[in-house]
């Protein structure tokens, strides 16, 4: 998955997923969390506002985290309303797009992978 792409219905939705790398903790969670703000997906609702409040969480900047961290810390957590907010403005300004019929050809995008013009091969 690349930058601009489009997924469709027809395709797992755990396609893709964002790994940050880092000197140290701190770092890989400022890179991560930046990846994820810059992360636009329409249509469908994912975790990426639960994912930045947990990077954010002071716990897990330290590291201190078990296997019942997130019931015990975010059991209650609902998105922050600048979460909600930056989703409906992206929704709207996707749907103002879709409409305009100004798009270039250049941006448009083949949703048949088998037209895809990259290196991909099957079985290699």
């Amino acid at each position: 998955v690349e930058t601009g792409d489009a997924i469709t219905i027809h395709y797992d939705p755990m396609i893709a997923k964002i790994i940050a790398h880092g000197a140290n903790r701190a770092d890989a969670i400022r890179k991560l969390d930046a990846a994820l703000a810059d992360t636009v997906i329409l249509g469908v609702t994912t975790n990426i506002p639960f994912l930045r409040d947990l990077l954010a969480h002071p716990a897990f900047q330290r590291g201190e985290v078990t296997t019942d961290f997130i019931e015990r810390e975010f059991a209650a957590w609902q998105p922050r309303r600048e979460h909600r907010d930056a989703a409906l403005i992206a929704a709207a300004l996707a749907e103002t797009a879709d409409h305009t019929g100004a798009e270039p050809a250049s941006h448009r995008i083949d949703h048949d992978p088998w037209q895809a013009r990259d290196t991909f091969r099957p079985g290699g």
